[in-house]
């Protein structure tokens, strides 16, 4: 199915805002959820349900993206689009965070590529370097558990005596180094959260504050200003106002001349 067929409201008890049967084209609004949306939030979720019908797919992430270039077609607030999903999501779902996570990734990213924003850009940095420190996080898990898949780890729990006994103690203290590594990543995120202005809320707030501000450039000295305007650029403009005005007076100037005549 290539596009919505018909819209539908629906009192239902449920947390999601929308649901589409990819087999019909058609779409079911939440009403319970859909009243409290703003506009530009509703035609986000409309664009995420026409994402699963386009692309056929039960992907979320995947009809997130779909959605978000849809909708800064249109030139919609950025800032919204996070907000379409914050607001709907649950932040204890993994994959709710996954979501919006990466939709806030793709408001930062668009707006310095397009609006030339650069303190988007460095939310952006700090939230990859954020990224980076999870999946560290689960590469320690991994190498843990991991860790016995090896031909010593047979000998390590059969064998017998002093030298196996070292060698479970060395597995056994392997394991909480990695145990504790990985326990201090999760602490450097989370402490990483907290300064950007506490909990996944503040963190969003914070985020999305840099989204749609003024375009700035970092001169030599490494310091932040907003971009200044072309002073040739307001001649011009303001050249052709004038103009505009010199032709709407000559044009009121000969428009009474012919009715007098």
């Amino acid at each position: 199915m290539n596009g919505i067929t018909a819209i539908y409201f629906e009192d239902r008890n449920s947390t999601s805002p929308a649901r589409a049967n990819r087999y019909t084209g058609e779409v079911f609004l939440n009403s319970n959820i859909w009243n409290s949306l703003t506009p530009e939030r509703r035609f986000f979720v409309l664009c995420h349900e026409l994402g699963h019908l386009k692309h056929n797919t039960t992907d979320e992430l995947y009809a997130d993206e779909s959605a978000f270039y849809d909708y800064v077609k249109k030139n919609k607030s950025l800032k919204e689009s996070v907000k379409a999903l914050s607001q709907v999501l649950n932040f204890d779902n993994p994959e709710h965070y996954d979501r919006l996570l990466n939709q806030l990734k793709r408001a930062l990213k668009y707006d310095f590529e397009h609006n030339h924003n650069h303190k988007a850009m460095k939310v952006l940095n700090n939230l990859q370097e954020a990224n980076e420190n999870v999946n560290l996080n689960r590469d320690v898990f991994v190498d843990e558990v991991e860790f016995c898949n090896n031909n010593d780890c047979e000998t390590e729990f059969l064998g017998f005596g002093k030298k196996a006994k070292e060698r479970r103690q060395a597995t056994r203290t392997q394991r909480q180094e990695s145990r504790q590594k990985r326990i201090e990543t999760k602490m450097s995120y989370r402490q990483k959260i907290a300064e950007a202005g506490g909990g996944v809320g503040g963190f969003l707030k914070g985020a999305l504050s840099a989204i749609g501000g003024s375009p700035t450039v970092t001169d030599e000295s490494g310091i932040e200003k907003p971009v200044q305007p072309n002073p040739m650029s307001l001649i011009m403009i303001i050249a052709v106002f004038i103009i505009i005005i010199v032709i709407i007076l000559f044009a009121t100037g000969v428009f009474k001349k012919k009715k007098k005549a």
